[in-house]
């Protein structure tokens, strides 16, 4: 689907690889707690290890599933593989394997850089700017596959702008001949002026340091404690995108930023990092598909605030722990990310439209004693909610024509009454697997419905999560 002049717009998502189990044992990467409970977060393929023998074969099936979903490029972060860090060594491994792979032609890529990992003053005694870093750099981008934007000017984006003139972190007083020194290897190269972009939606920095435009790296512009739902972070997406700063904008596109496995003191204390106090649900289908169309059409309408092509920075590929699932295949949520971006750009849906409520979703009201169980390997989104008091209820809306209740095992003797749109339309009566059904119906009217479910004995029953169409 194009854009205004023929111009068609690049969705990219970030990679953070360091999603390797042995990772856990090297503080400040992920909590081990991913591993175990959280498995719903599992990729297809499994958790990646650079190291087993398949990895190749692997990122081929990723740079696959991705053209699928006609996803644009991969933004990779990039970190020096000479650290004498070995966890920091092997985050980069992917990005080796997708430009060695043979489909490497069907995926674009771009690089995200971190002031701290390329110019300050440690990296400097150790590497350097000039000598090691500028000449990785530009090599790259020089590949057919680097995502170029106002003609030839590889983009180029950038976290910690603020500490590039930073005597420890960045560059010092030397900030700009760096970055003019970066500029005028590129042009060396036949390439054009990098095209910079904040990663941290910081307009001021960006601004101070000469910068093209701003994006968003997902939590990095975020704050707030409690849970909430996806809308809020939708709303929060449209709400960073100011053209009236004089910068062009990136507008980054969450998907989901749920960090829950750091919402635990352990981690905390083992890497002294700040306690992340929120979350968010994951999107239904539907409303995936709605925040890309509606940024889609931001673009349109505003290709004089935006690079040419245009450009959306979703959040993220893989960024398992601190993210949530990412838009990557994962065995809970298959490609529904992707199928989602592939309709928003051909106008063709799957054929069947399945929307996925979490038992967490701040749309569930919940009256009386119901508890949530977390951490619980097998159950959607490795949680579920219950309770064993008669006369307990919960309620939501939904829009669609059928919708199915599933719940957690062992619901012996757990029975409850449903309605929709305040009629009797059945009870819930009889024990189920893990994740199994417990009430469904089907061939509604059109248009929205509200669900009603009282239980109507002491037996336990339990929501884990909803789904409907």
């Amino acid at each position: 689907m194009s854009m205004r002049d023929g111009q068609a717009f690049l969705a990219g998502a970030i990679r953070w690889d360091a999603w390797f189990p042995t990772n856990a044992s090297y503080a400040g990467f992920v909590d081990s707690s991913l591993y175990t409970a959280f498995s719903s977060r599992e990729p297809i393929d499994g958790w990646f290890d650079s190291e087993v023998p398949d990895h190749a074969e692997r990122v081929d099936r990723q740079i696959q599933a991705a053209a699928d979903g006609l996803l644009d490029f991969w933004a990779f972060v990039w970190y020096p593989d000479d650290d004498p860090h070995e966890g920091i060594r092997r985050l980069n491994n992917p990005l080796k394997d997708y430009m060695a792979s043979s489909k490497h032609d069907l995926l674009q890529f771009a690089l995200i850089l971190q002031t701290g990992w390329v110019s300050g003053a440690a990296q400097e005694e150790r590497r350097g700017w000039r000598r090691r870093n500028v000449p990785e750099f530009v090599e790259l981008m020089k590949d057919k596959q680097y995502v170029l934007v106002d003609g030839n000017r590889p983009l180029l984006f950038w976290m910690d702008t603020a500490f590039l003139d930073d005597a420890e972190r960045g560059f010092g007083s030397r900030w700009a001949e760096e970055l003019a020194y970066l500029a005028e290897a590129c042009a060396e190269a036949g390439l054009g002026a990098p095209y910079l972009v904040d990663m941290r939606n910081d307009y001021a920095s960006a601004a101070r340091f000469g910068f093209d435009g701003v994006s968003d790296y997902g939590p990095a512009s975020h704050s707030g404690e409690g849970h909430y739902a996806f809308g809020e972070l939708a709303r929060h997406d449209r709400n960073k995108r100011d053209i009236e700063k004089g910068l062009k904008v990136i507008p980054g596109v969450s998907a989901v930023i749920d960090p829950s496995p750091r919402h635990n003191e352990a981690w905390t204390a083992a890497v002294g990092a700040s306690y992340y106090g929120y979350s968010f649900e994951y999107p239904t289908y539907t409303e995936w598909f709605e925040h890309l169309s509606e940024m889609r059409g931001w673009l349109l309408h505003h290709a004089q605030h935006t690079s040419s092509p245009p450009v959306m920075a979703i959040y993220a590929w893989n960024e398992l722990d601190e993210g949530g699932p990412g838009i990557m295949p994962t065995k809970q949520e298959g490609t529904m990310f992707l199928d989602a971006l592939r309709a928003v750009k051909t106008g063709i849906h799957p054929e069947r439209i399945e929307n996925r409520i979490n038992d967490s979703n701040p749309g569930i009201t919940y009256e009386g004693n119901w508890q949530r169980e977390r951490g619980v390997a097998g159950s959607y989104n490795d949680d579920y909610t219950w309770s064993d008091t008669a006369g307990d209820s919960f309620s939501f809306s939904f829009h669609g024509t059928w919708v199915k209740l599933c719940g957690e095992r062992h619901m012996a003797g757990g029975k409850a009454s449903v309605a929709i749109d305040g009629t009797e339309a059945g009870t819930a009566d009889r024990a189920v697997e893990q994740n199994g059904v417990w009430f469904e119906t089907e061939g509604l009217a059109p248009g929205s419905h509200t669900v009603r479910v009282t239980l109507t004995d002491g037996g336990k029953l339990a929501l884990d999560v909803i789904r409907f169409g």
